[in-house]
């Protein structure tokens, strides 16, 4: 036999898991709820829950592993590339995500766009730097960590760079959406890797957005990893 799952099965469940973990439920009208999520969607179902708590650092050497990969988000300020980022990197199973000073708010924005990865990132995988990103990239570089920046493609150059090594630890940068990275980023960078378009691609589509381009690479990093 087979039967349906119905949106009360759903609610069934949630309900369960409340009662399990003690979390009390209180029902209110569809109004209140809209009150309480901003006039966001909320699909009848809505958790209060504390604000997450990042951990601020201050050195690389804070949170580091040996043969890791990192990735660092240099003010990136939209909330779903960050959410879609977080969740790219806990799919790709990397060792952290870190976030600049000028990276957006954890929101319920980025939550919903990480669609639970948020949460899981939370859990000792994420950190938000108390430095400028170029003197925290500076202090990781100058301990041996590769230091990857992104940028759009170069067609005098190799696209992916050089293979780096088995077990060398590495920072992915991503810059901000309308700017990329700066000037004082770039120079700390000892790698650049780019993503190459079609060759019949028009001019001015020259990049991808800053969450599609992130995860590309990710995967391409943690293939030797």
């Amino acid at each position: 036999m087979v039967l349906a799952f119905t949106v009360r099965h759903i609610v069934d469940q949630i309900k369960s898991q409340c009662e399990t973990r003690g979390i009390r439920i209180q029902y209110s009208t569809k109004r209140q709820l809209d009150e309480l999520c901003e006039m966001r969607p909320h699909q009848n179902i809505v958790l209060q829950a504390s604000p997450l708590r990042v951990h601020s650092i201050s050195r690389f050497g804070e949170c580091s592993k040996k043969g890791a990969l990192w990735l660092y988000l240099a003010d990136v300020i939209d909330p779903q590339n960050i959410g879609s980022l977080i969740r790219s990197a806990m799919y790709f199973g990397i060792a952290g995500v870190i976030l600049s000073r000028g990276c957006a708010a954890l929101t319920p924005i980025v939550s919903k766009a990480s669609a639970g990865a948020l949460e899981l990132a939370a859990e000792g995988k994420l950190w938000r730097s108390s430095l400028g990103s170029a003197t925290f990239l500076r202090d990781a570089r100058t301990s041996g960590t590769r230091i990857i920046g992104t940028c759009v493609p170069v067609p005098s150059k190799n696209p992916m760079e050089s293979d780096p090594p088995f077990n060398a630890t590495e920072i992915l940068v991503i810059g901000s959406e309308g700017f990329g990275l700066s000037e004082t980023i770039k120079n700390e960078c000892t790698n650049f890797m780019t993503i190459p378009k079609a060759k019949d691609s028009p001019p001015w589509l020259d990049s991808l957005n800053a969450s599609v381009a992130g995860s590309v690479l990710l995967w391409q990093l943690t293939r030797s990893k």
